[in-house]
């Protein structure tokens, strides 16, 4: 058959998919939660996550839970409590810093200061208070 008989896929302008198919692997299998990715090894996706973030200093991961009505899309659960009780020493160093060292810690700040904020307000209260709330503890 010559080449001109043969049916070509076209692209259409007023479609906005590929006219192809696409694997994708789900690598959390029988959880609520699935992962979604192009690669069947786990590791392999691993690694391209990592290849995406390594020109950026900071990386949010975030993952999305569901709890009541009033919470928050997304959980951030880092270690918090060396960051709130040395928050002021790490700040007041900086006149003291090189330029890259200034840059990292500004950065520093910006990330942590929302999601550390109740807990450097909470801290502040019990300074001022002496005392402590249960909850807290």
């Amino acid at each position: 058959m010559p080449d001109s008989k043969i049916s070509k896929p076209t692209e259409d302008a007023s479609v906005s998919a590929k006219c192809e198919a696409k694997l994708l692997f789900n690598h959390a299998p029988g959880s609520r939660h699935t992962r979604w990715s192009e690669f069947e090894n786990v590791v392999d996706e691993e690694k391209r996550i990592r290849n995406l973030g390594k020109d950026f200093a900071v990386v949010h991961r975030l993952i999305n839970v569901d709890k009541d009505n009033d919470a928050k899309p997304y959980a951030v659960s880092p270690l918090f409590k060396p960051y709130v009780h040395r928050w002021d020493e790490i700040f007041a160093s900086l006149q003291h810093q090189d330029t890259t060292t200034k840059a990292e810690l500004q950065l520093l700040r910006r990330e942590l200061q929302k999601p550390l904020e109740p807990h450097l307000e909470a801290l502040k209260k019990v300074k001022e208070s002496g005392a402590i709330d249960f909850k807290l503890l």
